[in-house]
């Protein structure tokens, strides 16, 4: 539940970042690039607040901030596509998403973590990878990955564990290369 929290407030500083801007003032702030009031942009046509609900508005504007990179765009356009939120359904471009915005942010990292060590249906259980997330989150600080990277670790056999390891290096090898 934590983690769910993380990201709503992380999606929410988008909005706070173009503060009380005017809509007019967002919305310059978005056609010239600007990321964080694209989110916003689309934040607010996705749940109508003061403009009216339009969710091809909102893709169009998540999709930009998403295409430059933004971990915040690419997990709320994971989320449309992964409950088709005016789009179909389509779980393999939701996990594309979240694995783009994973590799920018411990709490995301987590989220995919648990996705592959749950097997939900949407992607395989899979101990592999989701060692291999949440060890990446756990070393980056996040208490509840450090806890949940060990009961993972114990249902893996060694070369599983090896495997996950590799993994995670390979995933974000800049970080590795720090420690």
């Amino acid at each position: 539940m934590k983690q769910w929290v993380a990201v709503v407030l992380l999606l929410c500083a988008s909005l706070a970042a173009v503060g009380a801007d005017s809509l007019s003032e967002t919305r310059r702030k978005a056609e010239q690039g600007d990321a964080d009031a694209q989110i916003a942009l689309g934040m607010m046509h996705h749940k109508g607040e003061g403009v009216p609900k339009d969710l091809a508005e909102a893709l169009k504007w998540y999709r930009k901030a998403a295409e430059q990179g933004d971990f915040k765009a690419q997990y709320a356009l994971g989320n449309m596509h992964y409950y088709g939120t005016g789009v179909p359904k389509d779980y393999a471009t939701a996990v594309k998403l979240y694995r783009k915005a994973a590799e920018q942010h411990a709490i995301l990292q987590h989220f995919i973590g648990l996705l592959a060590y749950s097997g939900n249906g949407v992607v395989p259980k899979d101990l592999v990878q989701a060692h291999a997330w949440l060890n990446i989150a756990a070393t980056k600080g996040n208490e509840d990955a450090k806890t949940i990277v060990t009961q993972v670790q114990q249902e893996m056999t060694s070369e599983q564990y090896t495997k996950a390891m590799k993994l995670a290096r390979d995933i974000l090898p800049a970080w590795f290369e720090k420690k």
